[in-house]
């Protein structure tokens, strides 16, 4: 009989609550996996495969080849001496403040 934002509330701030919420999502989780695994035992093509791929990482899907398509190559300068560095900040702040600011 809680409302949901009082619940979602009481389990940020406190820390048994917190726990007891950890605990039956890790159920939850548990209980989904092992019909999702009886399922790919019983022969469900689609639930071995979401399984090799949630637990394992494995997919059937190869990666893309580049396909000539838009590219971006980001060039950095290269990094300045720690003197140069100092001399650079100086410099900066000897400018004048921009109007309006």
């Amino acid at each position: 009989g809680m409302p949901l934002p009082e619940l979602r509330r009481v389990i940020v701030d406190d820390e048994a609550s917190k726990a007891i919420w950890q605990e039956s999502l890790s159920i939850e989780r548990d209980a989904l996996l092992q019909a999702l695994y009886a399922k790919a035992v019983d022969g469900d093509v689609r639930a071995a495969q979401t399984l090799l791929s949630v637990r394992h990482g494995m997919t059937e899907k190869q990666p893309q080849a580049a396909s000539g398509g838009v590219s971006i190559v980001l060039q950095l300068p290269a990094a300045l001496d720690p003197g140069a560095w100092a001399q650079a900040v100086q410099a900066q702040k000897a400018l004048p403040e921009p109007a309006g600011q």
